[in-house]
């Protein structure tokens, strides 16, 4: 379903930043209902997304480096905004605890941003249950 109120023009690590919020919302969703099947699942999406994207667009070390603390930074925002803002995720509104580890992974991702250079320790970050 698209949302006609969002619509943006601006880097591609707000893009993916966005896809990743989802998959970290659904992640803890799965992990918290014992679906650790799902909560993988999750996982080989993220991997999937970032091998295509670095495969179709040639980065340098650095700029890699900077997409992924960027994505990482964008995505934490969107989890705080989907957890403790309005604008919930039924699923994940209906369970409290997926929606409180899904926040304090969104804050862990803020305080290491800057530090997060590689696909690898991104996951460890926000997959917790999968690292």
């Amino acid at each position: 379903r698209v949302h006609g109120e969002f619509s943006y023009i601006g880097p591609a690590a707000f893009d993916l930043g966005q896809m990743v919020a989802s998959l970290i919302l659904f992640h803890c969703f799965h992990a918290n209902r014992g679906n650790f099947k799902g909560a993988y699942h999750m996982v080989a999406i993220f991997r999937d997304i970032f091998h295509t994207y670095r495969s179709i667009r040639s980065f340098s070390d650095e700029e890699w480096a900077l997409f992924i603390s960027d994505t990482m930074g964008f995505a934490a925002c969107d989890v705080l905004r989907r957890t403790a803002g309005v604008p919930h995720i039924p699923a994940i509104k209906a369970s409290p605890e997926s929606e409180y580890k899904a926040f304090l992974i969104a804050i862990e991702m803020l305080k290491t941003q800057n530090t997060v250079t590689n696909t690898d320790k991104f996951i460890e970050i926000c997959f917790p249950h999968c690292s």
